[in-house]
């Protein structure tokens, strides 16, 4: 089996009094001694012992730093994020933001949204015997998806995944669609069968000697496919490739693909951004 480095460096882990703080603590502690990680937990307020009670308890015989910022939470998270170097960012997450979040976005969701970097929300989903059993890694045919692919592929290695899923999306109607029935149908098959050869050069190009890799590719678009393939195999995790730039309120209400996945998890979600990629253009906030 080829060995990998860890795709992510420094995990900064977001930490709060909760009823599910001991769990995510704990989740955290398991993706960082896997991808071999430096872990920071951080907590904006003024509860940083019971914070580092909470991270003793999920965590004991570990030396986990806990730093402990004042201010406005997501201000906090995405200024140490970017002052400590760390390439993730992990927090919880609801499955679903309630009625009253519908707006403004939870505060998990505030951070996938605006963080310079991978970020990581775990709807606390623990796998009893390894981090994550089933990877979902939903792929376009670029450089973007590329780096995905190449440190999802080392994720997965190190992490012990049971099924790698690979899931390209395409929409058979454009361009070239020719009229209704028989001349329709002929160029949906077509455009299926050549997005497959498509996929097929592009992962070509990715090391995934070794893994229990299974490539599908569906009719659809903007993750909406994705996601429900994700729900159907169970899966643990679905990780895609981060906007190359902040995600506004305006991609909220025009429905931009990733803002789609944000909406409702279905499993914990991972939003990859490269160390390599240059950071995200500003944009407006949401």
């Amino acid at each position: 089996m080829t060995t990998d480095a860890g795709p992510f460096k420094h995990v900064l882990a977001c930490i709060a009094p909760s009823p599910h703080a001991r769990e995510v603590a704990a989740e955290a502690g398991r993706l960082a001694s896997a991808c071999g990680s430096k872990l920071t937990f951080i907590h904006a307020g003024r509860e940083g012992d019971e914070v580092r009670r909470i991270v003793a308890d999920a965590l004991p015989g570990t030396d986990a730093e806990v730093v402990e910022r004042d201010g406005a939470p997501e201000r906090v998270i995405l200024s140490e994020a970017a002052r400590q170097g760390a390439d993730l960012i992990f927090a919880g997450a609801l499955q679903s933001d309630p009625l009253l979040r519908g707006i403004v976005g939870s505060l998990a969701r505030r951070l996938a949204r605006h963080a310079e970097r991978s970020v990581y929300l775990s709807i606390h989903q623990f796998p009893p015997d390894r981090l994550v059993r089933t990877l979902v890694v939903g792929i376009d045919v670029d450089e973007r998806s590329a780096r995905l692919m190449r440190d999802m592929a080392a994720f997965a290695r190190l992490a012990g995944v049971l099924a790698l899923h690979v899931v390209y999306e395409f929409d058979p109607h454009a361009p070239g669609a020719t009229g209704p029935g028989q001349e329709r149908e002929q160029h949906e098959r077509m455009r299926a069968a050549s997005e497959r050869f498509r996929v097929a050069d592009f992962l070509g190009t990715i090391n995934l000697e070794g893994l229990p890799v299974r490539v599908t590719c569906l009719s659809g678009r903007d993750y909406v496919e994705t996601m429900r393939f994700a729900e159907e195999q169970r899966a643990d995790l679905l990780a895609v490739a981060a906007p190359p730039r902040r995600l506004g309120l305006l991609d909220r209400f025009f429905g931009h693909p990733t803002d789609t996945i944000l909406q409702r998890f279905p499993c914990s979600i991972l939003l990859h951004r490269s160390r390599r990629a240059p950071p995200p253009a500003g944009g407006g906030g949401g």
